[in-house]
């Protein structure tokens, strides 16, 4: 019974968008911690800050795969408590496909810039510059602090690629830049 409102959570997280207004969330950097080389030839971020507030990443990405619509990717959050990243409970896997076209998180942004394929992914040379998602898309009410987040990426149950990202949340009444 104490599952049902994460349950009934990520049921509708599909179907609701988001729009969110009382925190900011700040990207300190992206890293790629490996990939499968059988489907992956090349992948590497690169952090910058873009300005005093925003940080950007390139990602240079060399697909050897045609991954059509089905690419997964299995996300799972952890945050910074007592000296280390502790789980946390935000977990969920997605389409990457479907994600992309309702604009979930914000990810229409990754073809702002850059040459990335749109769905369906095929092979090839591939760069997304100055890339950072869109946070007003993100669900309200995230605790601040510092968050580790893992994304790893499957097709067919295959590992293709696993990369990491930190941020942090704080609310706005407390943001000072």
């Amino acid at each position: 019974m104490s599952y049902l409102p994460f349950v009934f959570m990520l049921v509708f997280s599909g179907v609701l968008m988001y729009e969110q207004n009382d925190y900011i969330m700040i990207l300190e950097h992206v890293e790629i911690v490996s990939y499968n080389k059988q489907h992956v030839g090349f992948a590497k971020t690169r952090n910058f800050k873009y300005n005093r507030t925003h940080t950007g990443t390139n990602f240079t990405l060399k697909m050897l795969t045609a991954f059509g619509n089905n690419l997964q990717m299995e996300i799972q959050g952890y945050k910074f408590a007592s000296n280390e990243y502790r789980l946390f409970p935000i977990t969920f896997a997605v389409n990457i496909c479907a994600t992309i076209a309702k604009n979930d998180f914000g990810l229409q942004n990754l073809y702002s810039c850059g040459n990335f394929s749109r769905c369906p992914f095929k092979k090839g040379n591939f760069v997304i510059c100055n890339w950072s998602p869109d946070y007003s898309k993100f669900p309200p009410f995230i605790p601040a602090g510092s968050y580790m987040m893992d994304y790893i990426l499957t097709y067919f149950d295959q590992p293709v690629l696993q990369a990491q990202g930190y941020a942090s949340v704080k609310r706005i009444k407390d943001f000072n830049p």
